[in-house]
């Protein structure tokens, strides 16, 4: 038993979290299935263990608060009857656990909505502009990226995107270090104020440098 006890205290949160979930579905599995009483009692072993891992445990990040948070809600939800608060408490820590996992990741992700402005952007995208994040959010894509790129490329597709229809294209980039060929993916994701765009830049440059099958996507000369 101390055995068992010093392998699940080695879990870290995030892992603790995803190996319940996984327990927890082969536990569902069994109950609806063969009913093996032996597999069930060690099932239900390992989850009270990690459960215990879990609500002990000090997370590291104002992500790993979240998801520590987000844990104990869906649990809740299982057992008390449907509510509203419960419902808008799931729905705002969702949010913001999106919120920092956004802002910790170092690729460019950025959530920009319908009036063009930043709603939310990742670290490495500020980095990439040498922003703060104060000086991204609620701006303008235009005043960020440059009049020229907006107009000139940008707009369509958010606009596409707006209306629900994920976009996905190429198109270079001058940098300090050389030429880069950019892939832009835009997915539709909903919005208190209508539909907004998740926006990914990948350097794609080594994987299609050689390729003949990709369109870029040049600027439109301003009229």
């Amino acid at each position: 038993m101390q055995e068992k006890r010093t392998k699940i205290a080695l879990f870290s949160l995030n892992s603790a979290i995803e190996e319940y979930g996984r327990i927890d579905r082969a536990l569902a599995g069994e109950i609806q299935g063969r009913q093996d009483e032996t597999v069930i009692r060690n099932l239900s072993c390992k989850l009270n263990g990690l459960h215990q891992v879990i609500s002990e445990a000090e997370p590291l990040n104002d992500t790993e608060t979240l998801r520590q948070i987000m844990f104990f809600l869906n649990l809740a939800e299982r057992w008390v009857e449907p509510s509203s608060d419960l419902h808008v408490a799931k729905r705002l820590v969702s949010r913001r656990l999106a919120s920092s996992q956004l802002n910790e990741t170092g690729a460019r992700i950025s959530l920009i909505n319908s009036h063009f402005r930043y709603e939310m952007t990742t670290r490495g995208n500020r980095e990439f502009y040498r922003l703060e994040e104060d000086g991204i959010i609620g701006r303008h894509v235009g005043e960020v990226i440059g009049e020229d790129r907006f107009e000139g490329r940008a707009r369509k597709f958010l606009e596409n995107t707006f209306a629900g229809v994920r976009q996905e294209y190429y198109h270079l980039l001058e940098t300090a270090e050389g030429r880069r060929i950019m892939k832009c993916i835009m997915e539709p994701r909903p919005g208190i104020s209508g539909t907004m765009a998740l926006v990914t830049m990948i350097d794609v440059t080594e994987e299609v440098e050689h390729s003949a099958s990709i369109r870029l996507i040049e600027l439109k000369p301003a009229a």
